[in-house]
């Protein structure tokens, strides 16, 4: 009789604990749980797919790992080593992005998940966004060069540093907001860091120390303890509750949220996650035409959305063209005119206006009451969605910085997964940053093509299409350039205009209609059959 109460008998004492917490005036909190490399029992840590799943089970925070490559990309790997988390070999200081993410980070854990790479920093902060937080531990990562990525994608409120005291100190010194979590080793340290860093957070690990609580919180700072292995129990977590430990980070999220549930503390449910990435259409080879979908798939969805852009990657295009312009605080964003007025229930120009603001109008009720809700994307939610999937088209707009631009790329790994069309001035001082970016002026007729090609040497031109003609295309190829065009908004949109353009020799163009565009191709071009 008595065996068969043992689980019923452990949630009344738990609760009746926690009730004893309450009734005795000791501090019961809800403490945030931080999922070590996301829900580690349920997905690869340090994963997309782990990444997905703490949203899912409403974790606070995703503790991310960051390292540096060879070729300076931030990913998320825990070992300095790809050993251990992928089938690959050797220190992730001396393997490439592009090595590094054509390993295999998720079959070693379950075969199911054999598609899961080792992810870049950006990817996560993309999906991040809004749903969870990040606890960033700096392994072998340049703090400003996070600290630049996190403030592009305007996560400094959102983002949780911890790492050793120099690299923190960095951090402090460059951004008064940003916040910090360093090791607290010894209670008589906490003076020191309190005066040095000015933390809003401390951390503990190993045996709960209630002192270290108390000095945590008497100096203004919450205290996360990592209870990872041993100490990763219900008795401890339950101590850490009574004990007003503000934060626990665990190798098994489930099991605390399932203890804090019968301890009788509630947790808000979880919220919809966020768009999810989609698969890849069926692909045209490198040898065909490339379609790209003019602010995304808009006669389907909202123009720039995401949604827009994720119906292209389902439908297989080529490029998603995407318009670049900076909000008041520097923050890039995917948005087509200079104003926000039309295709927002907001008013006022977007270099007037700080992304967060921008961030909370409603992007889609204009389109279709079904995209209620849809904001304004983040050039690096683009990004991040397009990465390994599509291309993406860059259409330069007016006060972006070809500096944050090139570095944005550069952290994605996608200067050669690029068409950025713009004016010679822009295209110029961006090839002087990074050369590898594919530029894309535009040009009239076959002479503005050999003009454009002296002044700036890019990989590619956009001829306007009321010059349009077969020499112009010829001369692009004399000289080693893709010849591309735009139909957006142009009389060329129809099926003559699209059969036209590729018996020129086209590489490709830039189109409202998407699906017309297809059909044409597969008439034209049997390999698309």
């Amino acid at each position: 009789m008595r065996r068969g109460t043992g689980v019923f008998g452990l949630a009344l004492a738990l609760a009746f604990s926690a009730a004893q917490g309450v009734a005795s005036g000791q501090p019961i909190r809800n403490m945030k749980i931080v999922g070590s490399g996301g829900a580690p029992s349920d997905a690869p840590p340090n994963t997309i797919a782990g990444l997905r799943r703490a949203i899912e089970l409403g974790l606070d925070y995703v503790e991310v790992d960051l390292r540096t490559t060879a070729d300076d990309k931030i990913v998320d790997i825990d070992s300095a080593k790809v050993d251990a988390r992928t089938n690959g070999v050797g220190l992730v200081s001396s393997l490439t992005c592009r090595q590094i993410r054509q390993l295999d980070a998720g079959g070693c854990f379950n075969p199911r998940f054999r598609d899961e790479r080792v992810p870049l920093f950006g990817q996560e902060l993309a999906l991040a966004k809004g749903h969870i937080r990040l606890l960033v531990n700096l392994k072998s990562a340049v703090p400003l060069h996070v600290l630049r990525l996190v403030r592009q994608f305007n996560m400094i409120r959102e983002v949780l540093f911890a790492g050793d005291i120099e690299a923190l100190t960095v951090l402090r010194a460059a951004n008064a907001e940003v916040q910090l979590m360093p090791l607290l080793s010894s209670i008589k340290d906490m003076g020191g860091l309190a005066k040095r860093l000015h933390p809003g957070y401390v951390a503990g690990r190993g045996a709960l120390d209630t002192a270290a609580v108390k000095a945590a919180h008497a100096h203004g700072a919450q205290y996360f303890l990592d209870v990872r292995g041993a100490a990763d129990s219900e008795k401890n977590i339950l101590a850490c509750l009574r004990a007003g430990v503000d934060g626990l980070l665990t190798d098994r999220p489930k099991a605390v949220l399932a203890t804090l549930k019968r301890a009788g503390i509630k947790r808000a449910a979880p919220e919809p996650g966020p768009i999810p990435w989609p698969a890849v259409g069926e692909r045209m080879d490198s040898g065909r035409t490339k379609v790209i979908a003019h602010r995304g798939v808009a006669k389907l969805a909202p123009q720039n959305s995401l949604e827009a852009a994720a119906l292209t990657i389902e439908m297989g295009l080529d490029y998603i063209e995407a318009d670049v312009h900076a909000t008041a605080d520097g923050i890039i964003v995917n948005i087509h005119n200079d104003e926000v007025d039309g295709v927002t229930d907001g008013h006022g120009l977007v270099k007037d206006l700080r992304y967060a603001d921008i961030r909370k109008l409603d992007a889609g009720s204009w389109f279709s009451p079904k995209f209620k809700g849809v904001y304004i994307p983040l050039l690096g939610e683009v990004l991040a969605m397009a990465k390994d999937r599509s291309g993406v088209y860059l259409d330069w707009k007016r006060g972006s910085d070809p500096k944050q631009l090139v570095e944005l790329l550069q952290d994605f790994d996608m200067t050669r997964d690029v068409l950025l069309h713009a004016d010679d001035d822009v295209c110029l001082r961006i090839k002087a940053l990074d050369p590898t970016v594919v530029l894309m002026p535009g040009a009239d007729g076959a002479e503005g093509v050999r003009q454009e090609w002296k002044k700036v040497r890019p990989q590619a031109i956009e001829i306007r299409w009321r010059s349009f003609s077969e020499e112009a295309v010829r001369v692009c190829h004399e000289l080693g350039m893709l010849a591309i065009t735009s139909h957006a908004n142009q009389r060329g949109d129809t099926p003559e205009g699209t059969q036209l353009a590729v018996l020129a020799g086209m590489d490709g163009f830039e189109t409202d209609e998407p699906q017309m565009v297809l059909e044409v191709l597969r008439e034209l071009q049997p390999r698309y059959r």
